[in-house]
């Protein structure tokens, strides 16, 4: 409502331009951050073609439409936020790394108020962001580093009471009433609690295969922050950052899927897992394109021993994308089907 209000009401023209501009801003946030963090731009060209393609091409093949219920604005604040956090890394060293902190958690607060659902998923896979890149600095059991960690649960507990203030004076002042807390929960209590609108899970159904990366993906996450703090690892610590971030938010986000698991919602929530893949190939092409220990040439050879895990991983993507795509035109098939019968 505000946003319409600055443009002066709402219109179905208003409404298809605001709407157009979030989707601008989700999508085009998500490129930058993979074009950041890609070293191969090749590689992330195409990643950026598949997210732009699970998220807006997928669902208007499905219904001639976007999911609106979900996208742009279920995904706009932890886009941006993922741009945030690439921005942020590089300022780690700088003196200005603090107030960016800060201004992350902020960014935090705004987007647990514009959705309650994604924008606490985006405050704790932010705190996790931050707390990741402290333990690669100093060790756990080190002062410095608990008395940041509770630093980072006081400004988790702020964002909070800072959004539930916010809202607060907003709703009192446009209805003079004050809000009761329990409101606000209205939504996820009927929707969590009630079972309404939900959909149950299928044990069997390609959503494991996401659950699966996840798992991988933080697993090598954690695994990566204990062997960059023996000085072993051979890998960027800007990509193991990710490999941590990704999974938490997209289990995060996973959630929506979880209470309605429809067949239509799954695309909307597979992204995070789509750009894990993308840094699982841009790390099997360094590996690919590394230099020998014993080799002092300033050419980069081409090292055919390590092809064999791409290819592996090329065929895996290959007989996924048959079962996935065999999936949807099934899926395609019965929503016709039902249309038809509908019609009828």
């Amino acid at each position: 409502a505000p946003i319409f209000g600055i443009i002066g009401g709402i219109s179905m023209y208003k409404f298809s331009l605001v709407i157009s501009a979030l989707v601008f801003i989700a999508l085009s946030s998500l490129a930058t951050t993979l074009f950041i963090i890609c070293k191969n731009k090749v590689i992330a060209f195409f990643g950026c073609l598949a997210v732009n393609f699970a998220i807006a091409i997928l669902p208007m093949l499905y219904d001639s439409t976007y999911y609106l219920q979900y996208f742009p604005h279920r995904v706009l604040f932890p886009a941006v936020l993922l741009l945030g956090c690439a921005l942020l890394f590089r300022l780690r060293q700088s003196s200005k790394y603090k107030f960016a902190v800060i201004a992350g958690f902020i960014f935090c607060c705004f987007g647990t108020l514009w959705n309650f659902d994604t924008g606490l998923v985006s405050l704790i896979s932010y705190c996790g962001f931050v707390a990741y890149i402290k333990l690669y600095q100093f060790p756990l059991r080190e002062k410095n580093t608990i008395k940041y960690l509770i630093y980072i649960s006081l400004c988790f507990l702020g964002t909070l009471a800072l959004a539930f203030l916010i809202l607060l004076l907003v709703t009192y002042s446009r209805t003079g009433k004050i809000l009761n807390p329990i409101d606000i929960f209205y939504a996820q209590t009927s929707f969590y609690g009630d079972g309404f609108y939900m959909i149950r899970m299928s044990p069997i159904h390609p959503w494991l295969i996401l659950i699966g990366v996840y798992l991988v993906s933080l697993t090598k996450g954690i695994r990566e922050l204990a062997i960059f703090r023996s000085g072993l690892s051979q890998y960027s610590f800007e990509q193991s950052v990710f490999f941590f971030l990704m999974p938490v938010l997209g289990m995060g986000i996973f959630s929506y899927y979880q209470g309605r698991s429809h067949d239509y919602v799954l695309p909307a929530v597979i992204w995070p897992g789509i750009i894990i893949l993308v840094l699982f190939i841009q790390e099997y092409a360094n590996d690919i394109c590394s230099l020998p220990q014993n080799c002092t040439s300033t050419a980069k050879p081409f090292n055919s021993a390590k092809i064999l895990p791409l290819i592996k991983y090329f065929i895996a993507g290959l007989i996924m994308s048959f079962i996935v795509s065999s999936f949807l035109v099934n899926m395609l098939d019965d929503t016709r089907l039902t249309y038809a019968k509908s019609m009828a």
